[in-house]
């Protein structure tokens, strides 16, 4: 099992950000932009499935690579984490 501070010990921070609509979607885009985040990391929801297209362009015009759902892959994002 590992630990829950697993990302501590290679110096990374998490920063959970929740998107209910796309005007949050836009603000997390901020919040990881103004935190200087390094990548981004989408969870399998339906809404967030919904916006895939979205959020791919936000993430491709601020430079933040993403990993999500296939829809987020397909749609522009750097890469799925799906059974194939």
């Amino acid at each position: 099992m590992i630990s829950a501070g697993w990302y501590e010990a290679l110096r990374l921070a998490l920063v959970p950000v929740e998107a209910r609509t796309r005007e949050e979607i836009v603000r997390a885009f901020d919040v990881t932009k103004r935190d200087g985040a390094h990548a981004l990391v989408v969870l399998d929801d339906a809404f967030l499935t919904s916006n895939a297209a979205f959020i791919s362009k936000l993430a491709l015009t601020s430079h933040i690579p993403g990993i999500g759902e296939k829809s987020h892959a397909v749609t522009g994002g750097l890469m799925a984490y799906a059974a194939d």
